[in-house]
Formats: structure tokens, sequence, C-alpha cells
């Protein structure tokens, strides 16, 4: 089983990949389109809250002994830095997220499932005038092929990864989108950030300027090798 962490979204997108998130947010809301998720199952009385402005933290009814973060991400690549998620000036407040995500042509519903805290919420959707801040943000887009990919952004970075492609494949790297060639991670045992140069062999990363709407319609996956 891999750490707590959003990174897994991607790696759990992958059949063939060995990673099993314990309560990895991201991963979770993955399971409206198709995804294994490896995650236990919210307790029967807790329901989402969609206000954007109250929070209800899980009663969670199970015990999960995380695995080491730093080991993990050793395991998958180089770690470039760690920090304290508390107070990273880079975490951006949910009405800052909500315009930028707007601007970008995501125009789905932003979701959050993490307090700064590291305590575990029942997902929401983030509102455009809340101060909030949150270590992870997500949205879901659709191109016009049908492909649907997932954007999360973590302290301020942005990444991508085509959810129905790497369900796709048999075997090999999953691909990711970055704006930079290093993935943004976030670990809620340990309430850190992580930025890792992954191994090419586990993830296909390809930079690109900026991770928009239109650059999602314009990425090719039938030509990634």
């Amino acid at each position: 089983a891999a750490p707590t962490t959003a990174l897994l979204v991607f790696l759990s997108s992958n059949p063939d990949s060995d990673a099993e998130s314990t309560d990895t947010s991201a991963t979770q809301s993955a399971t409206t389109t198709g995804a294994p998720t490896g995650t236990p199952s919210q307790p029967n009385n807790t329901t989402p809250d969609n206000s954007g402005s109250s929070n209800v933290v899980l009663n969670n009814s199970y015990e999960v002994t995380p695995p080491d973060a730093e080991d993990y991400f050793n395991g998958i690549g180089t770690i470039v830095s760690k920090s304290e998620a508390f107070g990273s000036p880079s975490v951006r407040p949910e009405s800052a997220v909500y315009e930028d995500f707007y601007q970008r042509g995501f125009t789905d519903d932003i979701t959050t499932e993490y307090m700064m805290t590291g305590d575990m919420i029942a997902m929401q959707t983030i509102s455009r005038y809340s101060s909030l801040n949150h270590p992870i943000y997500q949205t879901y887009y659709t191109t016009e092929n049908k492909d649907v990919w997932l954007i999360v952004e973590i302290n301020g970075a942005v990444l991508a990864t085509p959810v129905t492609y790497n369900l796709s494949l048999e075997n090999g790297p999953i691909v990711m989108l970055s704006e930079t060639d290093t993935i943004t991670s976030y670990d809620s045992t340990t309430k850190q950030f992580f930025v890792v140069k992954p191994n090419a062999t586990e993830i296909n990363l390809i930079t690109v300027e900026s991770i928009t709407a239109e650059t999602l319609e314009n990425v090719s996956l039938g030509g990634i090798s």
C-alpha cells in the first residue's frame, strides 16, 4: 500500500500498479470515472456537504497504518523538496482556485476533501467567495473526443492525468501533464508536500506551458509512446 497522497490518483489509474491508497482524496473522486481506488468506504452516516462553507470531518471506522511517504516517493523518483503544508505561501484559497480554473476553461465543480490540518472531510464543492485554504483541489474535464481528464492543484502546482486513457493501459508508465518537470504531492499523514522528479519507468511526464482546456483538447493520446 502506498501513502496517503494525492499522487496516487494518478498511479492507481494504472491497473498494473501495485500502489493502493488508504484515504486519498482525489482517488476517491475518481470512482465516478471507474478508476480503481483501493480506498475504504465512507461511514454510512456521512453525507457530503456541498455548501462550500461547512466542514464535516469524517469519523473513520477503520484503522490503517500508512507506509513511510518518503520511502515511497524515493521508490518512484527523486525527491526534490518537501515542506510543511500548514503555512505554505503557495497554497491558495478556494476563491483564487475557482477563478484560475475558470480562466483555464475548467467549469465543472471543483472539489476538495482535506483541511490544512490534514483532516479528511466529506467531499465538498468549493465556493468562489471562500477564503478557506486546502492542500488539494480537483476537477474533471471531458474533451470532445470523450477523454476524461482529472485536474489537480496541490500547493499551487497544477497537474492533469487522462483517467480513461491510463485505465486502458495494459502495462508501462501512466501519463501525466505538468507545467514543470516535477510533480507535487500531498501526504496527509505527515501533513507535508513532496515535489518529486519521477522515474520515466513509473510516470510518462509530459511538460506543457499551461494546463488548460485547450491544451487537453490538443493532446494526442494515441501518439504517446
